[in-house]
């Protein structure tokens, strides 16, 4: 089975093509008849209903990833597995109540159908080993099972169901299909690699104490999914649909090279946190994140030369969308930089931290999105994105190192 950082990264790559490509092509064909407005229709759920299937994991990506290199003790290992797991479930039943309960007051009966028919997939994910494929340097085997929900989605899209109730069942169920293909594929990958599942082995305490880290972790992570809502929200308010467009579509080809650097990352982590089992300094700690640092200057540079490509060969369309890409490209080194030194947080245990940064990065970068806005200028609305980059991977290494070298906590 595939384990070193090159094929995992190739792996995640592959998955990331063959799921987002399908749903792309799904999406592609409804366009060319004439239904964009479905896209929108079930986008929408779409959207909040992988959010929910991220909040379920409760952090699991990260905090089974770093017991499984860190914990010597396999029973250890499986009581960290199931304590989570039933932190989980209780919080999939929680978040699958209250969708079903909205969807029935507020929306109609596509939405109702689309929610009630996912909520299975959400349930039955509670109990995803994915942070142990991870942890396990397998992280691209990961990648693959995680496709399956975006190529049940695209199935689903273009099946000649009608509309309505029909329409939104078929979605959700195509939504639960495809995150119990990506639980039993990670399952199945881990029995290739002569991982077993063991009986259930737990405490209310343990549970607790690790849905505790995951909660941190969620609370690192859940910034930055309010920020780029916020920034598209800004960019609309201040300059209008068309700087709005302008703006989703340059982040579109952005979003790319960065969910590329998240790729690199999740392959680097076990490594990492093997690592910083020592106390480090910053040149030891780049050179075992050097390969996203390089992917990120090369990413930056890719997208500069992308975006000028239009001025050069005369494309006039696509010459301000261009521009703003060109703008745009310094936040991959800046954000890079910042998540990186999350990645650090995460493999030294410090979830706290690194929580603690997200949340006083809020309120910081949305006050320079909105100055930068009333400038008027949508190249310095881009470039207010790499300050706020700059300004947290500052601030994290401010709260990480405090004047010392960072060692793995116990």
């Amino acid at each position: 089975m595939p384990g070193s950082k090159r094929a995992n990264v190739a792996l995640l790559v592959a998955g990331f093509a063959v799921g987002q490509g399908s749903l792309f092509l799904a999406q592609t064909l409804l366009v060319a008849r004439g239904e964009i407005a479905f896209i929108g229709l079930y986008g929408l759920c779409f959207s909040y209903l992988v959010l929910t299937q991220y909040i379920v994991d409760l952090g699991g990506l990260i905090v089974l990833a770093r017991e499984e290199v860190e914990q010597p003790d396999r029973r250890a290992r499986m009581a960290a597995y199931w304590s989570l797991c039933w932190a989980r479930l209780a919080l999939a039943l929680a978040l699958a109540g209250l969708a079903l309960a909205l969807s029935h007051t507020l929306f109609g009966p596509f939405y109702q159908a689309y929610i009630l028919a996912a909520c299975p997939g959400l349930i039955l994910f509670a109990f995803n080993a994915g942070g142990i494929l991870d942890g396990r340097r397998r992280s691209g085997l990961n990648g693959l099972a995680a496709a399956a929900l975006y190529v049940t989605t695209a199935i689903a899209l273009i099946a000649p169901v009608g509309g309505g109730t029909p329409s939104g069942a078929m979605l959700g169920a195509a939504f639960s299909l495809g995150l119990a293909i990506q639980v039993f594929g990670q399952f199945l990958f881990l029995r290739a690699g002569g991982w077993r599942l063991r009986e259930p082995r737990f405490s209310w305490r343990d549970s607790r104490a690790i849905a505790w880290r995951g909660l941190l972790y969620l609370g690192s992570w859940t910034p930055g999914q309010l920020l780029y809502r916020l920034q598209l929200t800004v960019a609309v308010v201040y300059f209008g649909p068309a700087g709005g467009g302008a703006v989703i579509y340059a982040k579109q080809v952005l979003n790319a090279g960065l969910q590329f650097l998240v790729f690199i990352r999740r392959a680097e982590f076990p490594g990492l946190v093997e690592f910083m089992r020592e106390p480090r300094g910053l040149p030891g700690i780049f050179a075992a994140q050097k390969l996203s640092h390089v992917a990120a200057l090369l990413g930056a540079a890719g997208a500069v030369a992308l975006g000028l490509a239009p001025w050069f060969l005369g494309l006039e369309d696509f010459v301000a969308a261009g521009w703003l890409l060109v703008a745009f490209a310094p936040v991959i080194v800046a954000s890079n930089f910042y998540s990186n030194f999350v990645q650090v947080a995460f493999a030294v245990g410090a979830y706290g931290r690194s929580s603690m940064t997200g949340l006083m990065l809020l309120p910081f970068a949305f006050s320079i999105m909105v100055l930068a806005a009333e400038t008027g200028s949508l190249t310095l609305f881009a470039l207010s994105e790499t300050v706020v980059g700059i300004a947290g991977a500052l601030l994290i290494y401010v709260l990480l190192f405090g004047g010392r070298r960072p060692g793995l906590a116990r």
